[in-house]
């Protein structure tokens, strides 16, 4: 019998169940999808970054997703409340039948379990359709070429879902019980005659939070503005404290302010059901405004993590732009002094290994200096205060940008060029080359054009090139890079020369490139163990570096992890927002139904009801949502002038589909919120 009566009653409340339906299957959906990966290594084979990327992958999404799982836990619970506060009554009537407090839980405890069992076989049957195209993802992510598609299915991936979704069950139905068993019969009786009362602060007060709200958002968003992407500085911190200061006046004042606004026009203000509208708006908004600010600011985060993550890989091509010339790069050791005038090729080829380099695999040696000046000092009349801040403090400080600049010599440089079949760029004694890939707004072109020399140890020289040359001396080094070539006369270097470098290319028909490279990442990976071991020295020469595939695979790696975990936490932060605004909608639905009856017996036709439920639920969505965009406004600009060093640009192609899954799933909470609303009144009413 009870079993029938669940089954009714989740039938009867379809529609009420709907939000609690809806957050359980996309959450079911996105926990599987990202904990499927280690699925993926069936069809991401052949690559070291697959495997490894892989393996790091889970064990990165495993804890985060125990963060996930607390996440959706307050979630399924906040909904559960909302269910169970829609249906005091209904207790009280079983309870006034004879049935025991316990059995209702035991009525709960069935629906909640068939609500739960159909979310989760919807959301893993949707997990495992979306988790085909993770896999595409994660091949593009990777830069990795899928031979031969195949499913992807992921046994551990459901074991883990099961799991983490059972135990957010037990709590609900644990925390059920106890709510019910606290339940008094005249409180279940009555819970339909409490209203809530709508109280109206002084809107002229309201009006003076909203302008001074306003005035330090302004102040707010320009010191962001002025400081930049620079979470180290106090100036930084500050700005995100005055911007959330702002952020909660803002949403406190503004319905009161319109309200305020609206009634000296009385004509609007009287026109349908603008003031019910806009009293209701206000009362909802001052009750929950502290929730609808942090609403604000997990749109935020979740609007800048997608937009920059999903732009983040599509940019990473740039990025490397001029970085993988060489097949391998690293730096020479050679340990007696006699073996330093020996055939190099030779030397190599002696190690016990067995490993061969043949006449196919071409090199070339250089030493890497540095001269007593940097970046920020040679272009000091062309860097605004935040771009010479921005060269020593941020990501970018440890890189080759920052610090002494590093120089080469001509020939050294034109051997590296010859390697890779371009022709030589000869040198006066008064000429040097710009070598980089960082131009911040074109700051280092309208160096080159506007001033074209540089002084070097007192000495001016001429800027060859009209542009920087963006092409790395390198592998391996980082992705950002700064280097001046000087003339062979030039003797006036920082510091003695460093250790020998070396660039390596294979060259050859396809077969012998791919044997050479092979020989080339075991020779590399030989010296390393030899190293590690403390068996350097059994050799007569080591060679430490990186080849190209290793160095892709740590970016594209690297980067992927990144937005692996951006993307996730992007929709999990979307998640829970949406369906906050959604349950406080549909329990203010609950407690305002007196009001609504109080329309109906006024005559007010069922359409202009429908239109006003319509206009609040808008307003109250789009209020955090409209800050969140300008503040993410603010965010990426500040972010875009950190792509702009390097030619890049926030927005693309990609960052569309970023905002179309936005936008869907926004877009599709409110539909339900709104058809929910509705089903509130209409069952108690008969509107709709």
């Amino acid at each position: 019998m009870f079993y029938k009566l669940s089954v009714s009653n989740v039938k009867k409340s379809i529609q009420d169940y709907a939000i609690y339906f809806l957050t359980l299957t996309v959450a079911v959906c996105i926990f599987y999808v990202f904990n499927s990966i280690d699925a993926q290594k069936n069809v991401l084979t052949g690559s070291a970054v697959s495997e490894s990327f892989l393996n790091n992958m889970d064990f990165a999404m495993s804890l985060l997703s125990v963060f996930v799982t607390i996440v959706v836990a307050g979630l399924v619970l906040y909904a559960n409340n909302f269910l169970v506060g829609r249906r005091k009554r209904e207790f009280g009537i079983y309870m006034t039948l004879g049935m025991s407090k316990l059995r209702i839980s035991g009525i709960l405890l069935l629906e909640t379990l068939l609500v739960g069992s159909v979310a989760l076989g919807a959301g893993l049957i949707l997990g495992f359709v979306l988790s085909q195209g993770m896999a595409l993802f994660s091949s593009y992510l990777l830069n990795i070429e899928i031979a031969q598609f195949q499913l992807v299915f992921s046994a551990k991936a459901v074991g883990k879902t099961v799991l983490c979704f059972g135990l957010v069950f037990v709590v609900v139905m644990f925390c059920n019980h106890i709510v019910i068993s606290r339940y008094q019969l005249s409180q279940l009786l009555c819970a339909a005659k409490k209203n809530q009362s709508i109280q109206v602060k002084d809107p002229r007060l309201l009006v003076g939070f909203l302008v001074l709200s306003v005035l330090i958002l302004a102040s707010g968003y320009a010191l962001v503005l002025a400081v930049g992407m620079n979470p180290l500085d106090p100036l930084f911190l500050a700005a995100i404290v005055i911007g959330a200061v702002g952020t909660f006046l803002f949403v406190y004042s503004l319905s009161g302010a319109l309200l305020f606004f609206m009634s000296r026009n009385r004509k609007i203000y009287c026109k349908g059901l603008n003031i019910f509208v806009l009293r209701q708006l206000n009362n909802k908004i001052v009750t929950n405004f502290v929730s609808m600010s942090m609403i604000s600011f997990l749109l935020f985060l979740a609007i800048s993590i997608s937009l920059s993550m999903f732009t983040y890989r599509s940019n990473l091509e740039r990025m490397l732009d001029g970085n993988l010339n060489f097949d391998a790069s690293g730096t020479v050791s050679i340990y007696n002094q006699e073996d330093r005038e020996k055939d190099l090729r030779a030397l190599i080829n002696q190690n016990q290994a067995g490993i061969v380099l043949d006449d196919k695999t071409q090199f070339a040696l250089y030493k890497r200096r540095s001269v007593d000046t940097s970046m920020s000092e040679i272009l000091a009349d062309h860097l605004s205060a935040r771009q010479k801040e921005e060269i020593q403090k941020s990501v970018y400080g440890a890189s080759n940008i920052a610090g002494k600049t590093n120089v080469l010599t001509s020939s050294e440089y034109n051997q590296i060029r010859g390697l890779l079949g371009e022709d030589p760029i000869p040198l006066t004694d008064q000429e040097i080359l710009v070598v980089s890939n960082y131009d911040d707004n074109g700051v280092l072109t309208e160096y080159i054009r506007d001033v074209g020399t540089v002084q070097l140890a007192g000495v001016t020289y001429r800027i060859k090139n009209d542009a920087p040359i963006v092409e790395n001396i390198m592998t391996g080094s980082s992705v950002s890079y700064f280097y001046l070539i000087v003339p062979d006369s030039f003797t006036d270097f920082r510091d003695a020369p460093e250790e020998q470098r070396i660039n390596f290319v294979c060259t050859g028909n396809d077969a012998e490139r791919a044997e050479q490279k092979a020989a080339l990442t075991k020779l590399l990976e030989y010296y390393e163990t030899l190293s590690r071991n403390g068996q350097a020295t059994v050799e007569p020469i080591a060679i430490y570096g990186v080849t190209n595939d290793q160095f892709q695979a740590n970016i594209y790696g690297s980067a992927a992890s990144l937005i692996f975990i951006g993307i996730y936490l992007g929709l999990i932060f979307l998640i829970a927002s949406v369906a906050v605004l959604a349950i406080q909608q549909l329990s203010e639905a609950s407690e305002s139904i007196g009001r609504y009856r109080a329309l109906q017996k006024m005559g007010v036709p069922d359409k202009l009801i429908q239109r006003s439920v319509l206009q609040q639920i808008l307003f109250y969505f789009a209020l955090p949502l409209g800050l969140a965009i300008v503040d993410s406004a603010f965010g990426i600009r500040v972010m875009g002038e950190r792509f702009n060093q390097f030619h890049l640009s926030v927005f693309n192609g990609v960052s569309l589909i970023a905002m179309i899954i936005f936008a869907f799933i926004f877009s599709g909470y409110l539909y339900v919120t709104y058809k929910g609303y509705q089903n509130v009144i209409a069952k108690t009413h008969s509107i709709g």
